[in-house]
């Protein structure tokens, strides 16, 4: 089975979140005068790398509830809190699929 379109909105707004991390890890490298992420000390450094395995385990979560937005109620909800949490992008479709999964189960 292929993409519905709640997935697809899903993979759109998941690129473009990372789409946007490069580009302002790019800016913060090339430009470091402008110090937008670029750490100064040591804990500047340790909290960077921090935030930023927790931003790709949240990106590798989103994937995966895009992936399986169908599979069952949960991987929706899961996307759901995420788009509360972090990016309101991810609310598109998981409001969708929870439809979406909602009207397949009216239908069985």
């Amino acid at each position: 089975m292929g993409n519905s379109k709640a997935q697809i909105s899903g993979w759109i707004a998941l690129w473009l979140t990372n789409l946007c991390i490069v580009s302002i890890t790019l800016v913060s490298l090339i430009h470091p005068k402008y110090r937008t992420s670029i750490p100064y000390d040591t804990a500047s450094t340790i909290l960077a790398i921090i935030i930023l395995i927790l931003v790709i385990i949240v990106q590798v979560v989103v994937g995966f509830a895009i992936k399986k937005l169908h599979k069952n109620i949960y991987w929706p909800v899961v996307l759901f809190a995420i788009g509360l949490i972090s990016n309101w992008l991810y609310l598109i479709p998981a409001i969708w699929g929870m439809i979406l999964n909602k009207q397949k189960a009216d239908e069985i």
